[in-house]
């Protein structure tokens, strides 16, 4: 079951205090849905106004489209605090329960006449296939954490479970629709054109794949909120090093980002989970000094999602205009933390998701991504690297009782993962590197876990440093199928 939008639904007066979420009750539900649907309802009038002349001005990020976007964008950024809001959330009175029952059930009547009305506006561009791909990616944007809403409003609402899921599906198919309809603006386009000879047809293959990959552009813009990107020079991809670095908006993943676009010649493929993501990015890379010739790309992948390996590929596609035809070294940063506890007391829950992020990702983007890491390459030319961010809590031999909860194991996986790379690809150099006990929100939250110093954690700069270091010398002989704690210490798995 997907709640397409159903986010919405709780999101628009979640409370914070000193940056902590309070708890919702049962009101502040029903109020939140009551200002959704007021939301939904205002974004109606500028869906009205939609004509052929402001139409197209979306792709300047102006008109009643755009509008219509950044509406659907600000009630997306609130979604992550409505959730944290219902979290532990008691069972709702049966009283309490019909009344979010009602107010939602309005919301997804209001809801759904947005829909109608985008809907039949799609008729009118069928000439104009730009159009879709934004309009598009901002309706399946909302789609991004709606599973975990649903959960949150099953497990407290009494008594209305099943309608709720009936409300959910009907609003589910209207989203369905109203996508297909944009998506397929280009396809129709294309399809309806005339072919009258082999130079016909030539034209239209030609045109048709511009026109899809003008689509693919525009996409990724809208998916980035319209954030600048740098322009893409395919000359410079073609000479430069390329990197891809996930999880490059903060931490470790940060610095490696902003230490390599420091470089000359240097194109680095970051990966963000979200649009926020993205433009937390996007800021703080604003007073990098590049090197010559150096550019950053942004690639939305989402590993709570469980991407796949062509998941993985469409998304780098989009996010370099599918103009990279490989990669240099693929840095696997992205982690994600539990709580600490005994190995006796780990629950299921916590394991499934830490090896999900922290192990199978990793595998998975090295499989989407491997065929353009694995190109030939001039004689003395090292081959492609793949690096994975690991930790001491990763090796068995090392490891000390220090509770880690799902952390340490999944890092385990993660490093023979590395290991059996580099026995597998005779040309690949796999290395599992340990960038040190950092000052990053993980590591800070790790301290507070063993009661540890925050103030005695490593800076994020000086490790970039070594890991960088790493990665440069990193070679078949010397570091590859090994576990190298930085600056060049090789420790036991």
């Amino acid at each position: 079951m997907q709640f397409s939008m159903l986010k919405y639904a709780v999101v628009a007066l979640a409370t914070h205090c000193s940056g902590v979420i309070s708890q919702a009750t049962p009101a502040q539900v029903v109020e939140n849905i009551n200002g959704l649907t007021k939301m939904s309802r205002d974004l109606q009038r500028p869906a009205q106004t939609i004509n052929t002349v402001n139409g197209p001005l979306v792709v300047a990020g102006m008109g009643p489209f755009q509008e219509i976007i950044l509406g659907f964008n600000d009630i997306r950024s609130t979604a992550a605090a409505a959730i944290g809001s219902m979290k532990g959330m008691a069972s709702v009175p049966v009283e309490e329960s019909e009344k979010i029952f009602l107010a939602l059930k309005q919301f997804v009547k209001v809801h759904q006449e947005l829909l109608a009305i985008l809907i039949g506006k799609a008729g009118l561009f069928q000439a104009v296939p730009i159009i879709g791909a934004p309009v598009a990616t901002a309706l399946r944007g909302i789609e991004g954490i709606v599973d975990q809403i649903a959960f949150e409003l099953l497990k407290v609402v009494q008594g209305r479970q099943s309608d709720i899921e009936d409300q959910g599906e009907l609003l589910r198919d209207s989203l369905k629709e109203a996508i297909a309809k944009y998506d397929g603006l280009n396809y129709t386009y294309i399809s309806q054109k005339k072919v009258k000879s082999g130079a016909d047809h030539r034209f239209l293959f030609h045109t048709g794949r511009q026109e899809l990959r003008q689509r693919r552009t525009f996409h990724r813009l809208f998916t980035a909120r319209w954030f600048p990107m740098p322009a893409f020079d395919r000359s410079s991809a073609m000479k430069n090093t390329i990197y891809v670095v996930t999880g490059g908006n903060k931490g470790i993943g940060l610095g490696l980002v902003k230490g390599l676009l420091t470089r000359p010649f240097t194109t680095v493929i970051a990966s963000v989970r979200n649009e926020e993501s993205a433009a937390s990015l996007e800021s703080a890379i604003g007073d990098v000094r590049k090197g010559d010739s150096s550019e950053l790309h942004i690639m939305l992948l989402d590993f709570t999602k469980a991407p796949t390996p062509s998941a993985v590929r469409e998304a780098f596609d989009l996010a370099t205009s599918s103009a990279i035809d490989r990669i240099d070294v693929l840095i696997a940063n992205a982690a994600a933390v539990c709580t600490t506890s005994p190995v006796a007391s780990l629950s299921a829950e916590d394991l499934r998701n830490l090896f999900e992020i922290n192990t199978i990702s990793p595998l998975m983007v090295f499989q989407g991504l491997w065929s353009l890491m694995n190109k030939p390459r001039a004689t003395g030319e090292p081959g492609p690297k793949f690096i994975a961010i690991s930790s001491i809590l990763g090796s068995i031999e090392l490891f000390d009782a220090v509770p880690s909860g799902a952390y340490g194991p999944s890092k385990a996986a993660l490093n023979w993962l590395v290991k059996g790379l580099h026995a597998q690809n005779e040309n690949l150099i796999s290395v599992a590197v340990n960038p040190g006990f950092i000052r990053t929100s993980m590591g800070e939250y790790a301290a507070r876990q063993w009661n540890y110093d925050i103030e005695r954690l490593g800076d994020v700069e000086s490790s970039v440093t070594q890991v960088l270091q790493v990665i440069d010398e990193a070679s078949r002989e010397n570091t590859s199928g090994k576990f190298v704690n930085v600056p060049d210490r090789i420790w036991a798995w």
